[in-house]
């Protein structure tokens, strides 16, 4: 499912664009562009690519100068009763403005990426039907 382009604006509402810029098969080293709300575009490229267990792409560019550095890391892992997911993402800002821009806006960032959370979970339960116990 995350390696499904059309699925990442259905959860991550900031993200309005997924567009794979490398051919199949996707692995270590293929690309894409991620177009986001406000204009922003990120190039991006894959660090971890194991099929439905593990992706980790960092922005090799952006639109945006108050990022220097940015990375996902999502880790999925079978339980007896669907999947767990963990996601690590990192940010790294850029210069005096983006520290503090990052500062003020980490109670609403940690409330938008929560969302995506929920957001994801109600789409897999969506697309791939709820096991109940």
């Amino acid at each position: 499912m995350l390696a499904d382009a059309t699925s990442w604006p259905r959860w991550a509402s900031a993200i309005t664009n997924v567009t794979w810029t490398s051919p199949e098969p996707r692995g270590v080293g293929t690309t894409r562009t991620v177009d986001m709300v406000g204009g922003i575009t990120g190039d991006e490229e894959f660090l971890a690519w194991e099929p439905f267990t593990r992706m980790a792409f960092r922005f090799n560019e952006s639109s945006t100068s108050s990022v220097a550095a940015f990375a996902e890391d999502y880790h999925v892992v079978p339980t007896a009763n669907g999947c767990h997911l963990t996601w690590i993402m990192a940010m790294k800002p850029n210069g005096l403005a983006g520290r503090i821009g990052l500062f003020t806006g980490r109670p609403i960032m940690g409330w938008l990426f929560q969302r995506f959370l929920h957001n994801l979970r109600k789409y897999t339960d969506e697309r791939f039907g709820v096991l109940r116990a």
